[in-house]
């Protein structure tokens, strides 16, 4: 059986009248933001220029290393 998007939606959204016998904790969420222990943060700065650059044409830069592509810090701030 295959399932439209619309269909999987359906079937696996939250329904407020139909949750059995227990209801959503609210207070027990989970964090907002991945944490990654023993890595060090990288400040980025606030103060960047935006020249509505889009992010494809940054990745398709021509200073590529290793088959990564090498983007600053302003780069990646903005």
């Amino acid at each position: 059986m295959t399932l439209t998007s619309r269909e999987y939606h359906q079937l696996t959204s939250y329904q407020r009248n139909q949750m059995p016998h227990y209801s959503l904790d609210w207070t027990n969420q989970p964090s907002t933001f991945k944490a990654y222990p023993n890595i060090e943060l990288i400040p980025l700065p606030r103060e960047v220029q935006h020249d509505n650059e889009k992010l494809s044409n940054l990745l398709k830069c021509s200073c590529k290393k290793n088959d990564a592509v090498a983007l600053g810090i302003a780069d990646l701030s903005r």
